[in-house]
């Protein structure tokens, strides 16, 4: 029987059942280093009613490699999992596994098995050889599924798939419905070198439906997107979008005029809050009029929050001193990330510290 410290494979599969996420990641670590020993057990665990044991046994059955070749067949049934989580894992080490399984998968009859394993592709990456060929194919592909599951491991290889670009800018023209949204997103994936793409994404902000992902694309290219800034502007009127186009406007680098209002206003919104405030902090000393209400969310009760709130002021710089008392108040919390978003903003805000001596940030640590 296969033991790591003391504990069997039996034990630390069922360690996979635990709540806490910690336990079961300290399991995986566990059944990976017995190894080989471990596949014939992971290979009954596939079989599992549990959700966690599964997802689990896949993954350790993904680090441990060529090794777990055995466990081919149990994994290519998982791929046809009811649960999606489940199929993706299976994939995922299938392909680990083996690259000629992968292959065989991809040329599965089975669209589900297809689209399982295109998602695998964007998760291993340049780790396959090919995988972009592999991929634009699979736009090709008869099923929807299949093609969308494509376009998004595309998307998720970002500037690594930028040979895609062409096939994906047509794609984009004419898409149908169902997988317009995830070519958009892909585009804006690939940042700077998507130039390209900004005029089929400045079309989709007229199209209802697209206009979200459209915006949130053109802000991944960022400010080789300035030929979108009126139409996103005209889209702060919008109640359903205005956060959306506003965050997009400031990556892509409009005037704080149009946006500082809106994403103010956000700032009492709680599903989208945080991106308000992280925007904030991107627009610098022109945020200035933001100071106030985000002075009073370093009293929020969200770390969190009030993390980021932090942040953002340290961001805006001297313009931010009004928040000096507030985030000298904040210094005193026990957590750690709260405590150093504070001495930073401290330090950024009120510069001549580091000037005469010691930056605030410096001294406050000394003290601790």
């Amino acid at each position: 029987m296969a033991v790591y410290q003391g504990k069997s494979t039996i034990v630390w599969i069922e360690a996979l059942k635990n709540r806490d996420p910690e336990v079961r990641v300290a399991a995986i670590d566990a059944l990976v280093k017995i190894g080989m020993a471990a596949v014939p057990d992971l290979i009954d665990a596939l079989g599992e009613q549990s959700v966690d044991v599964v997802t689990g046994s896949a993954q350790a059955l993904a680090r441990i490699g060529t090794a777990a070749r055995p466990a081919l067949p149990a994994l290519q049934a998982a791929m046809k999992h009811r649960l999606p989580e489940v199929r993706a894992e299976a994939a995922f080490a299938l392909a680990k596994i083996s690259n000629e399984a992968l292959l065989k998968a991809l040329a599965s009859t089975e669209a589900g098995v297809r689209a399982c394993a295109v998602e695998a592709l964007g998760r291993l990456g340049t780790e396959v050889r090919d995988c972009i060929k592999l991929l634009l194919a699979a736009l090709q592909d008869s099923d929807p599924v299949v093609r969308e599951a494509a376009v998004q491991s595309l998307g998720r290889l970002g500037p690594g798939a930028v040979e895609a670009l062409p096939t994906l800018i047509a794609m984009a023209r004419g898409a149908d419905a169902r997988i317009k949204p995830s070519l958009l997103l892909a585009l804006g994936a690939m940042g700077a070198q998507a130039v390209d793409a900004v005029p089929v994404l400045v079309d989709a902000l007229d199209i209802e439906g697209f206009r979200g992902a459209a915006a949130r694309a053109l802000a991944g290219i960022g400010p080789a997107a300035k030929p979108a800034i009126p139409k996103l502007k005209n889209m702060l009127s919008d109640a359903s979008l205005r956060y959306i186009a506003a965050g997009a406007m400031v990556t892509i680098g409009a005037e704080a005029s149009s946006t500082v209002p809106v994403l103010i206003e956000g700032l009492a919104d709680a599903r989208v809050r945080e991106a308000c405030i992280e925007f904030l902090g991107r627009v610098g000393w022109a945020a200035r009029p933001a100071v106030e209400p985000l002075t009073a969310l370093l009293k929020h009760d969200d770390p969190r929050v009030r993390t980021l709130t932090a942040r953002s002021l340290g961001l805006i710089g001297p313009a931010a001193k009004p928040a000096l008392g507030a985030l000298r108040k904040l210094v005193k919390t026990k957590d750690e990330a709260e405590k150093q978003a504070a001495l930073e903003a401290l330090d950024r805000i009120n510069p001549k510290a580091r000037l005469g001596g010691p930056s605030f940030l410096d001294k406050m640590l000394r003290r601790a």
